[in-house]
C-alpha cells in the first residue's frame, strides 16, 4: 500500500458512534517526544534496588508518530 492509501485509511477512521477522527499520537495533546502521557507512568525499580539501595524509577509507554489508541484527543480539545 502507498503512502496515499495510508493517509486514506487515517482520514476514514471514525471513533464508534462519536463521529469523530482518530487522533494519531503526533496530533495528540498527551503525547511528548515518543511517550504517551494519557495515564499515569508505571514505576518500576532498577535492577540493584531488589538487593536494597537501587532506585525507582517512572516509564511513559513509548509511541510511534502514527500510532493511535483510541483514547487520544486533539491538541487543541480541552482534557481532564
Amino acid at each position: 500500500m502507498g503512502d496515499g492509501g495510508l493517509s486514506r485509511l487515517r482520514a476514514d477512521r471514525v471513533e464508534a458512534g462519536r463521529g469523530r477522527a482518530m487522533i494519531n499520537c503526533e496530533d495528540c495533546c498527551f503525547w511528548d517526544s515518543d511517550e504517551c502521557h494519557r495515564m499515569p507512568p508505571t514505576v518500576v525499580a532498577a535492577a540493584d534496588s531488589i538487593n536494597g539501595g537501587g532506585t525507582l524509577m517512572t516509564v511513559w509507554p513509548e509511541t510511534e508518530a502514527d500510532d493511535w489508541c483510541g483514547e487520544g484527543k486533539a491538541q487543541d480539545e480541552d482534557h481532564d
